[in-house]
């Protein structure tokens, strides 16, 4: 399960990084609530991007992004005090380049309720909360890219989202390319991007980790680090495609 947390985690981090339309801005403080997704509200967390439809891998999920001007420490050692002894099991994780989360499973609802914690180069952090049932997933196959997606040969281990926010429909995929460093999986990229008619627009415009495709009406965000899956290394990829 902890896998299928990463997995979920890095894809709703991965949308609700990428470039917002103005009126995505930070909105005012959101209304007080017992919880959010299960979570204690965050003091003084401003509503920020997301809200509308999300499928992984053809699953419902809920999903709700707010941003606060705390560091990523600052917010997990909240939570950790807030949680301990209420949840279990009640797990803190780290990946990627400064991402971390929380989760719990919720029996009651039996829904996994994860916070992702992603630091804000702006300054501050976004908290990604999400909350689903993942029986249904055990129950699919892997996932395969819709065809709004690049298809990146070699790609294993893959998850799908598919979501809808005020009537634009974006989609990311999340697998693994096995025993590759990452600039194989670079290299790989790219040259299935370029293949499948997606142009190149900049190499490490949003982070060292990333890269950034246009087609047509279309952008693409990938991003690559390093993961140990299950027992198998390699490159992980994170891509999202939505219209620019």
């Amino acid at each position: 399960m902890a896998a299928l947390l990463a997995i979920v985690v890095i894809l709703l981090g991965a949308q609700a990084a990428a470039p917002a339309a103005p009126a995505s801005s930070p909105k005012a403080p959101a209304a007080p609530a017992a919880t959010v997704l299960g979570f204690p509200p965050y003091p003084g967390a401003l509503s920020l991007r997301f809200s509308g439809d999300l499928k992984v891998n053809g699953v419902p999920a809920d999903a709700l992004v707010l941003h606060t001007g705390d560091s990523q420490e600052t917010v997990l050692a909240y939570y950790q005090e807030k949680l301990a002894g209420k949840v279990f099991p009640l797990k803190v994780h780290r990946f990627g380049a400064g991402s971390a989360y929380v989760s719990f499973y919720d029996e009651l609802s039996r829904t996994i309720r994860v916070l992702t914690v992603i630091p804000d180069p702006a300054g501050g952090s976004m908290l990604v909360y999400s909350s689903m049932d993942p029986r249904p997933l055990y129950q699919k196959k892997q996932g395969v890219p819709p065809p709004a997606l690049p298809q990146i040969p070699g790609a294993e281990r893959i998850t799908t989202t598919e979501s809808n926010s005020r009537g634009d429909t974006s989609h990311s995929a999340h697998f693994l390319l096995p025993g590759r460093t990452e600039e194989q999986a670079r290299a790989t990229v790219k040259d299935a991007m370029r293949e499948q008619g997606w142009k190149l627009m900049a190499d490490d415009a949003l982070d060292k980790d990333s890269l950034v495709f246009e087609k047509e009406s279309r952008m693409c965000i990938v991003r690559i680090g390093l993961a140990n899956q299950g027992g198998a290394a390699g490159a992980s990829i994170t891509m999202v495609v939505s219209q620019r």
